[in-house]
């Protein structure tokens, strides 16, 4: 699979859903660091696909870096306004949290 979504990229740099699912593999398999570059490499090439920064958002979140989940939701949502499961991830991430007005809001924008 990674030598396939290795040739995917390659042919076309800015193919998103490549980066995204070639990403969560990595994630999926415990390589942290290789899906945080593979998401970073998608959003360069290819800032307006929310799915890659909801991914990039929800690998930092389960990593226990909070802020910078919520830097990226942020990020990514002024990037991909119409992206709904982008503000449903952040939301529930300020559930877990305990931070019931700012989740609200986001579903209300979302």
């Amino acid at each position: 699979a990674r030598r396939l979504f290795g040739q995917a990229v390659n042919a076309d740099r800015k193919h998103a859903q490549a980066w995204q699912s070639w990403g969560v593999v990595e994630t999926r398999a415990g390589n942290y660091k290789i899906a945080k570059t593979l998401f970073e490499c998608g959003i360069r090439n290819d800032p307006s696909h929310g799915a890659l920064w909801q991914a990039y958002a929800t690998l930092e979140s389960r990593r226990g870096n909070i802020e910078g989940a919520r830097r990226l939701f942020a990020r990514g949502v002024v990037k991909c306004p119409n992206h709904v499961p982008l503000y449903q991830a952040w939301a529930c991430l300020e559930m877990r949290s305990e931070n019931f007005a700012k989740a609200k809001t986001l579903i209300s924008e979302g």
